[in-house]
């Protein structure tokens, strides 16, 4: 039986990322429903006219200015929340709201804090409404397939991460802070510091010093979206280097071996390369959902990891506004 889904946001990423490279693929939430075979895309929502009516034509269905009546006419199963990040937390109540929702996929952030988030995960959980969040790279099997590697000490004992994120600590920062959970476990410590990054829209983005409960260490550097954007991020381990590039669509990794090149030396030496890891993430996104829905399961990243990840923004701007004192998670 074919679920129902709606979008609303007829942003790029809701509906706008179109013709994109074959190296990104299906990269909105509209395309990805669209191709789902067991999926019928029924309606668009966004208060943009302009932007609603152009989606609603690209797609072939019914596009409405206001997303609650769009839910009470519609009656979708399945719902994506792509409206700007100051919206999510009240659009998805709206959504929870809504007795045919039975799966919701938000954009990050789930909501602006973590307060609201809580709420929220406690209703759909009332609900039994499955509730994912669009950390994006929790959706490309190969990353996941990386991950669990690194967690089961193939590439030995995790020592440190270092990385790089532009436009906000929240918005995009939460991003890596996320990988970086799945990578090497939970976030014990933050510290933040003032590196006259730019904030984004209200959202600042401090450089952060993290500590992590399995005793690694990590650096997480800011930089200015007014130059270029950036999502590095590179592990090291008493065995091994790994580094994610180019927002994550590369893997490279080395590994310790004598040195070819001054006898009684180790050194890190190439392993490989891995391209086009992060290709149709939102199609992945929208499949993992429909089987969260379908079996009951907690999608790949839940709206749990979605709070946990506000939790680590917040604990960031903390400490930040208390002059880069060192908070306590948990």
């Amino acid at each position: 039986m074919s679920l129902s889904a709606a979008v609303i946001g007829c942003g790029r990423i809701g509906t706008g990322f179109v013709g994109l490279s074959s190296r990104v693929g299906v990269a909105n939430h509209a395309a990805a429903y669209a191709r789902h075979p067991g999926v019928s895309l029924l309606a668009v929502a966004d208060p943009v006219e302009a932007a609603r009516e152009q989606a609603a034509q690209a797609y072939g269905v019914s596009a409405h200015a206001d997303h609650v009546s769009m839910l009470q006419q519609c009656q979708p199963a399945l719902v994506s929340i792509a409206s700007p990040d100051a919206t999510h937390a009240a659009v998805l109540r709206d959504v929870l709201q809504c007795a045919s929702v039975r799966g919701v996929l938000v954009e990050k952030p789930l909501a602006l804090t973590a307060d609201e988030a809580a709420v929220l995960l406690a209703l759909a959980g009332e609900r039994g409404v499955a509730l994912a969040v669009n950390y994006s790279r929790r959706y490309s099997h190969r990353l996941q397939h990386i991950a669990a590697r690194l967690r089961g000490g193939e590439w030995g004992k995790v020592l440190s991460l270092q990385g790089h994120y532009t436009k906000g600590i929240t918005h995009n920062g939460s991003h890596w802070l996320d990988w970086a959970r799945l990578l090497a476990g939970e976030i014990a410590t933050v510290r933040a510091v003032d590196c006259g990054m730019p904030a984004y829209e209200q959202d600042p983005s401090p450089s952060v010093q993290l500590v992590f409960a399995c005793g690694a260490t990590g650096w997480l550097q800011a930089l200015s979206h007014h130059d270029y954007a950036s999502f590095e991020l590179e592990v090291f381990t008493d065995q091994a280097r790994l580094r994610f590039s180019e927002s994550g669509q590369v893997f490279e990794s080395w590994r310790a071996g004598e040195s070819p090149d001054y006898p009684g030396y180790r050194q890190l030496l190439p392993q490989g390369r891995q391209d086009d890891l992060l290709k149709d993430v939102l199609l992945h996104a929208v499949n993992d959902l429909v089987e969260a829905v379908q079996q009951g399961r907690p999608a790949l990243c839940q709206g749990g990891d979605g709070l946990t990840a506000l939790r680590l923004a917040e604990a960031a701007i903390a400490s930040l506004q208390q002059g880069g004192i060192e908070v306590r998670l948990g």
